[in-house]
């Protein structure tokens, strides 16, 4: 069970990891074009880091609450979410 649920959570930060590098070159000079100032971007891409440490804590007693492998599936299905809605 164990292992089942590291590679759920390395999928889910490799799905995560794999969608920043993919917008991250592309999206700065995308907002340039539509008049978004450069400071706006780089704080864009800062609150990624910046919600995953404020949300850690949280999300360490939902798992005790909950369960590691329903908080896996739950994040799982929220970041396939986030990609495709944003992906849109």
């Amino acid at each position: 069970m164990d292992a089942c649920y590291v590679a759920v959570m390395c999928l889910i930060s490799f799905t995560s990891y794999t969608t920043l590098a993919f917008v991250n070159p592309l999206a700065p000079d995308e907002f340039l074009k539509v008049g978004i100032p450069q400071y706006f971007v780089g704080t864009v891409f800062s609150l990624s880091p910046l919600a995953v440490l404020l949300f850690s804590p949280m999300m360490n007693s939902y798992t005790k609450q909950h369960g590691r492998m329903k908080v896996a599936n739950l994040c799982l299905w929220l970041q396939i979410v986030g990609c495709l809605a944003f992906a849109y």
